[in-house]
């Protein structure tokens, strides 16, 4: 079989016996337990016998009408009593290749080969018989010949009354065809259907349903249009029945078990709830007549059974996937008892139907992303009507947070009024009214952080700076209102860094009243400056900073972030106040390049120190509106903040630079202490060891263990162990015999006190020294944590300014001093890719470049940068320093090559001098092999370019 499948390409016009043996070989895959052998064997059958008509080089088939007549009848009808349809679809009963095999002739060979009026008829070839005639129910079929159906219908009506199994897929066959049929063709269809006993079954109500959504103006004698509880006199016995039923026909008999609970609905609910979605609000009646008294009182009754529930959660599922954006049928199905129990269930995992229970409420945020205009009524009723206020603390879930991620600006307001809706009416407890009111701060935030609500941060704002007045309504603390704070920065730092946004920041400070914030006087004086200073900015569009009106407003945002800081008590507010009023006396008195550097040194940093995305978005909005203007001046002042040890002793002065308030967290006082290693030690230590593999911190602060107060709890006396007196001092056991026995023995108490003080004096030692280094790490992360913000600075100037070399140039040395200093791997691999991305970015517009000015002029101090990185190589054996240093040179030698093709032998001499100089202080051996390996192989490459 194998073998065949292997060599086969086409069936022979004339077979002989091993060309029969090979197609058995093949016939034989088509039923073979491996779905992937089926398949394959399925693929080259059906080339053989019917070509490849839509290949990009059409194939015939290779044998004769006769000869496919001959695989019809001895394989391919037979193959459908084994359950194989595949071969005997569309493409058979239109093929032109056989023209005398019509509709009629295939029709005939099935009959023959399904027969259902003998007396021992087996479910194998009823099932057959249901094959073929899905295959011939297509509409490539029908809309040949509408006579087609007709011959059809009554046959799948006669199966389905005489094989109960398969009348559930007889009705879905008949409802899917139905769908496509004229008007004419579709009323005679349900005509007949009434006509039998089909008529009074669920798969007879998805019939006539799949007739009403084609043709809505048809009219039936069994059935009353609309759908709902008079449509006929059994329909709701029949849905109670259809919505239990587990459709899995080697399930067995219906049970309670778990197997059960997912199984495929009937598909009357899927017709329904298509029929409800494409009626809209106009069904409203017809689906309570419905919903209620199958859903509502039968699946979700107090005396229902695991089962029942299981399958109203899944009708709940499949109904709201269709009426979702319908206010009205969405109240219908979230009725009382549904919420109720998918509540109780989602709650808890110990609940039979909790993972049932989840899967629903997850399908809530899939439908909101995929119709956000159903945000609105999903909501409304989560949180009120039948659900819960605070739904998702109930249910220990997520729903209403991704419900609300996908609500479109034009729903805001519908949201908000639904948001809003429990503080219209009187509180029932103050206890309660808190609860709702942290709920409601946090949906508002969820809604502000889309970016596409500025009434929801307008909001969020009232709540964390109105007035007490203004807040009574919604029952919050005094800690609520300072997470409030929290998260109203959190939602302005996800809403986005669009120009919008920044505006919104600075609306929000300058609509805050101070008289309902507590502000010291210093602090008070400073924030009236700075609203007076940021309401020119924004109301006055002749005012300019640098005279760039452009600038001017992204500096507004210089004023917001202080000013937020200031009503959110965050500690060096004030600072950050007083260095942004003084703006413009510095500009007018000491020129704009100290302006300039104001703005970066003492209001961009300090912003940037603190662990705030608002903070970092905003200070990365004001760097790129003034870089364009920066000098290398300015810039070596930024880049000499690099260099602060990350150690205790250099966050201490990273403390006193940002000016921390006195007695904050981030301030170490303890200026005695011994535990951080020295600076020159730690550099040492560094320089003697390959960073390649170190973590993200090199060095970790160490305690000196406490002699003295070690030895005041011993005091002059030695335990006792085992009965015998302790070692004397030189180790022997013979101690002074005199002394011992003049020594009066301890008593228990005593003992007892001496051990006392022993474990408190050992655990206050273990204590310091835990204490100093987690203190001593953390000052190294806080340092580090700096140096990547002042990185992402330097690293958005490069990307923006990619062309003033003569400026990015000169910062190259010092960041490759801070590749060579760092303790931080991390800090070193990002150097390196900033310069790695640089260099690409700038050989990507060497030609613009070249055409920015004359720029062999420039090639001197070009060189003058590359002599400097050479001055911070042969300190440290590291691969990833050399690829920082190598990185940084190949850059500046790229730009020098680009001005001067010549000037590569001047750069090889550089080179050369500096493996020169390495040698002769035994520092060669200090320098990574790739260093020098890959300036010899851009040589070779420039060289090879000339040649």
């Amino acid at each position: 079989m194998y073998k065949a499948l292997e060599n086969f390409t086409s069936f022979p016009a004339q077979p002989d016996w091993e060309d029969h043996q090979t197609e058995q070989n093949l016939y034989k895959a088509l039923t073979h337990r491996i779905r992937d052998l089926q398949v394959k064997a399925a693929v080259l059958v059906s080339k053989a016998l019917l070509g490849e008509s839509e290949a990009e080089e059409p194939t015939e088939p290779t044998i004769s009408e006769e000869e496919f007549k001959r695989h019809l009848e001895t394989y391919l009808f037979p193959a459908l009593t084994k359950g194989i349809p595949s071969l005997v679809g569309d493409r058979n009963l239109n093929s032109t290749h056989y023209p005398s095999l019509t509709f009629q002739e295939f029709l005939s060979m099935l009959i023959r080969f399904t027969p259902l009026d003998e007396p021992a008829v087996d479910d194998d070839q009823a099932l057959g018989r249901l094959l073929g005639l899905r295959c011939f129910v297509q509409q490539k079929v029908l809309e040949k010949d509408a006579e087609r159906w007709r011959q059809l219908l009554p046959m799948l009506l006669d199966l389905a009354s005489k094989n109960v199994e398969l009348r559930l897929a007889c009705g879905a066959i008949i409802a899917d065809a139905v769908g496509h049929l004229s008007k004419g063709e579709a009323s005679w269809t349900v005509k007949a259907v009434s006509d039998t006993a089909l008529a009074n079954t669920a798969e007879g109500l998805a019939i006539w349903i799949a007739a009403l959504q084609r043709h809505p103006d048809l009219k039936s004698e069994n059935w009353k249009k609309p759908v709902s509880a008079r449509s006929a006199p059994n329909i709701l016995s029949l849905l109670k029945e259809s919505a239990t039923r587990v459709l899995n026909e080697n399930s067995g008999p219906v049970n309670n078990g778990k197997a059960t609970w997912s199984a495929p609905l009937h598909f009357v609910w899927v017709r329904l709830a298509k029929y409800f979605g494409n009626l809209g609000s106009a069904g409203q009646k017809d689906l309570a007549s419905i919903w209620n008294p199958v859903v509502e009182e039968y699946l979700f009754s107090k005396n229902a059974t695991d089962l029942q529930k299981a399958r109203g959660f899944l009708i709940f599922q499949r109904m709201l996937i269709e009426v979702a954006t319908s206010r009205p049928l969405v109240n219908i199905i979230f009725s009382r008892n549904l919420m109720s129990c998918i509540q109780n269930h989602a709650s808890r995992k110990d609940r039979h139907l909790h993972s049932v229970a989840l899967e629903s409420l997850s399908i809530l945020g899939e439908i909101a992303a995929l119709k956000p205009e159903s945000v609105g009524p999903i909501v409304s009723n989560l949180l009120g009507q039948n659900g819960s206020y605070e739904f998702d603390q109930r249910t220990n879930s997520k729903t209403v947070e991704q419900v609300l991620k996908h609500t479109a600006p034009e729903e805001i307001n519908q949201v908000l009024e639904i948001l809003e809706a429990p503080f219209t009416k009187s509180s029932s407890g103050t206890d309660k009214l808190s609860a709702i009111g942290n709920a409601y701060m946090r949906y508002l935030y969820h809604l502000a952080s889309t970016g596409s609500s500025v009434e929801a941060l307008q909001k969020l704002s009232m709540l964390a700076f109105g007035s007490s007045k203004a807040t009574a309504k919604y029952g919050l603390t005094d800690s609520a209102r300072a997470n409030c704070l929290t998260q109203l920065e959190s939602a302005l730092a996800k809403s986005g860094r669009s120009t919008q946004n920044f505006e919104l920041l600075c609306q929000l400070v300058t609509s805050v009243k101070p008289k309902h914030i507590e502000l010291d006087e210093e602090i008070a004086e400073q924030q009236k400056i700075a609203v007076e200073g940021l309401e020119k900015i924004l109301k006055d569009p002749q005012f300019t900073f640098f005279g760039d009106r452009q600038l001017t407003t992204s500096l507004a945002s210089a004023y917001a972030m202080p000013l937020f800081m200031a009503y959110s008590r965050v500690p060096g507010a004030e600072t950050l106040l007083i260095a942004i009023n003084s703006l413009a006396d510095t500009c007018q008195s000491k020129g704009d390049d100290a302006g300039l550097q104001l703005v970066i040194i003492y209001i961009l940093l300090p912003l940037m120190y603190r662990p705030s995305s608002l903070g970092r978005l905003v200070s990365k909005h004001i760097f790129e509106a003034i870089a364009p203007r920066l000098d290398i001046e300015t810039l070596q002042m930024l880049m000499e903040r690099l260099e602060f040890t990350e150690d205790k002793s250099g966050f201490a002065d990273l403390a006193e630079f940002i000016d921390a308030p006195e007695g904050s967290d981030d301030e170490d006082d303890d200026d005695d202490d011994d535990g951080s290693n020295d600076e020159e030690d730690s550099e040492e230590k560094s320089d003697d060891e390959d960073s390649d593999g170190d973590s993200v911190d090199e060095s970790e602060g160490t305690a000196d263990i406490d002699q003295a107060a070690l030895l005041k709890a011993l005091g002059a006396h030695l335990l006792e162990t085992n009965g015998k007196k302790g070692e004397g001092d030189d180790g022997s056991g013979a101690g002074d015999d005199d002394e011992s026995e003049s020594e009066p023995d301890m008593s228990d108490s005593e003992m007892m006190a001496i051990n006392d003080q022993l474990v408190a004096a050992f655990d206050n030692i273990s204590g310091q020294g835990a204490n100093e280094a987690t203190e001593a790490k953390k000052a190294t992360a806080a340092v580090v944590q700096f140096k990547n913000r002042i990185l992402d600075l330097v690293e958005a100037y490069f990307q923006q300014q990619s062309r003033k070399t003569q400026v990015i140039f000169a910062l190259f040395p010092s960041l490759v001093r801070l590749a060579n200093q760092t303790k931080s791997s991390d800090i070193r691999a990002r150097v390196t890719d900033i310069f790695t991305r640089y260099r690409k970015r700038f050989l990507k517009e060497r030609k613009q470049w070249l055409e920015d000015g004359k720029r062999k002029k420039q090639i001197a101090d070009y060189i003058t940068h590359l002599q400097g990185i050479h001055k911070e190589v042969g300190f440290r054996d590291s691969q990833m320093f050399a690829k920082a240093a190598s990185a940084a040179c190949l850059a500046i030698a790229a730009a020098i090559v680009a001005a001067d093709k010549k000037k590569i032998g001047e750069l090889n001499r550089l080179h050369e001098e500096l493996e020169t100089e390495l040698k002769e202080k035994d520092r060669l051996k200090r320098v990574h092999k790739s260093f020098f390996q890959t300036w010899k192989a851009y040589q070779q490459s420039v060289n090879n370019e000339k040649e």
